[in-house]
């Protein structure tokens, strides 16, 4: 019996130690990386590099999963070059267009923004896109501006490369990256001088619309400030004629003889009856007296 169970005690340990070594120990190809993600957040919580490596959470696979990259990554940037003072234009033919070519390499063992690479690297090829474009970009910045020098730009294109290349490098090696190749892929795109003269004559048509439609802006705003304060006074004006109306009802009686003819004159009686002065009254006590008659001449 003793033996039975140190025979199934040596059995379940060699099952776990064969378990450990089939899940924790990760073995790295050369221009690969190891990545260690946590299924539950889908986060890399590690990096693996060394050729061979020990990962006690690959024992666990249903909280853990171990996956492999390649280090090196290649992207083609379209580098859109602003032409000073045509910026402002959207139509692609007053903006320069230089395609770069970019091979670079993580390395594992400097590089520490790992969240970069939870979406396979997507992350990582588009901060290295902004930084070419960036750098690309003042390169050719002393060639746009005080003058447009179009030729210049031309006969210089390898030291534009060059340049471009060396501060790039310096900055790629800060954030853990190393770049393998870095090349411009055809000819740098440049509008020519025609192109850009013309466009110096449409940006100064569109300013001088924009100054037209900023003065004729602020005379309607200044118009309809004048109409708010005369509508601002009418209203009150209003507002007081009906307090009035209100305490003296019979004030509607002149509005009304105001909107009358010149040649109909009207006489306002100061009581309810609707008749002139007291004619009304004296109406009433005929009309009293002629029917007392009547009944006592019946009688």
């Amino acid at each position: 019996m003793r033996k039975f169970i140190k025979r199934l005690l040596i059995f379940i340990l060699v099952a776990v130690l064969v378990y450990i070594a089939w899940f924790s120990f990760v073995i790295i190809e050369k221009g690969t990386i190891g990545t260690l993600r946590d299924t539950r957040s889908n986060k890399i919580v590690r990096l693996l590099f060394q050729r061979y490596n020990f990962v006690w959470q690959g024992s666990l696979p249903w909280i853990f999963s171990v996956q492999k990259i390649p280090s090196s990554r290649n992207a083609i940037i379209e580098v859109k070059v602003p032409i000073p003072p045509l910026e402002s234009l959207t139509d692609n033919q007053y903006h320069g267009k230089i395609s770069v070519n970019l091979l670079y390499r993580i390395m594992p063992d400097k590089f520490f923004d790992i969240s970069k690479l939870e979406d396979d690297g997507k992350a990582l090829d588009s901060v290295v896109s902004r930084y070419v474009d960036g750098y690309v970009q003042r390169e050719i910045y002393d060639y746009l501006v005080p003058l447009y020098r179009l030729n210049e730009i031309r006969k210089n294109n390898d030291i534009i490369l060059k340049n471009a290349h060396d501060k790039l490098k310096e900055k790629f090696e800060s954030i853990g990256l190393s770049i393998i190749k870095f090349d411009f892929i055809g000819s740098l795109t440049f509008p020519d001088m025609k192109t850009y003269y013309s466009g110096l004559t449409h940006i100064n048509e569109l300013r001088k619309i924009a100054k037209i439609n900023e003065k004729e802006l602020k005379l309607l705003r200044n118009k309809l400030k004048r109409d708010k304060i005369l509508n601002e006074q009418q209203y009150n004006k209003l507002l007081e004629i009906s307090k009035i109306i209100k305490e003296n009802p019979d004030m509607l009686k002149y509005l009304y003889i105001e909107k009358m003819a010149d040649n109909v004159r009207v006489i306002i009686s100061s009581d309810s009856s609707g008749y002139p002065l007291d004619l009304g009254k004296k109406e009433e006590k005929k009309q009293e007296t002629t029917t007392t008659g009547e009944i006592d001449n019946l009688r």
